[in-house]
């Protein structure tokens, strides 16, 4: 079972960003990433907005790592796991796909070590 990415930051550009570079990239509303997380096996990463950090500060599964979309803010704010990345707007293609590639190599450590 590959890894799956889900995607709730609604940023217009972020389709064109992804869908090119991720096999398995869908895209979704809070609402129902809350249910896939209770309900969905096997590891995913999660590209969020800021504002739905909630979503995963919660999250107790191992199989599971974000990234969080921001706002670039005069102090940076700091997540715990499972956010692993925060890329600041303007949303860059290398930036977002440096940050995706980090969250997917963090999963594979852990199911590794």
């Amino acid at each position: 079972m590959g890894t799956s990415l889900l995607v709730t930051a609604t940023d217009p550009e972020l389709r064109t960003l992804l869908e090119g570079q991720f096999a398995r990239v869908t895209f979704t509303s809070a609402k129902h990433l809350k249910a896939v997380l209770e309900l969905k096996p096997g590891p995913m990463v999660i590209l969020l907005d800021e504002s739905q950090v909630s979503l995963v500060a919660e999250v107790r599964r191992s199989d599971v790592r974000a990234v969080a979309l921001v706002t670039q803010r005069a102090i940076p704010i700091m997540y715990s796991s499972p956010i692993v990345a925060v890329v600041e707007r303007p949303l860059l293609a290398p930036r977002v796909v440096a940050a995706l590639q980090d969250a997917f190599g963090a999963l594979r450590r852990s199911a590794t070590g």
